[in-house]
């Protein structure tokens, strides 16, 4: 059976890196990139959970997808 799509790599990451899926790629198609933003309010302090929640997130997203892009560096 065969299936084409475009999804998210972080949404099949796993199943691409234990072979279910392979990545093909459509000479002249890119998707658009899509942003990903943690937006919290800086004038409190931020919670400790939230700050783990943020971490945690960057870390899962950088491990599934490479280095990420920080419009504040």
């Amino acid at each position: 059976m065969s299936v084409a799509g475009l999804v998210a790599r972080w949404n099949v990451a796993d199943d691409v890196r234990a072979g279910r899926l392979v990545q093909i790629k459509i000479q002249g198609v890119e998707p658009e990139p899509l942003a990903v933003w943690a937006v919290y309010p800086t004038t409190r302090m931020l919670l400790p959970k939230v700050r783990a929640f943020i971490e945690a997130l960057d870390e899962k997203l950088t491990e599934m997808l490479g280095p990420l892009s920080r419009p504040d560096e």
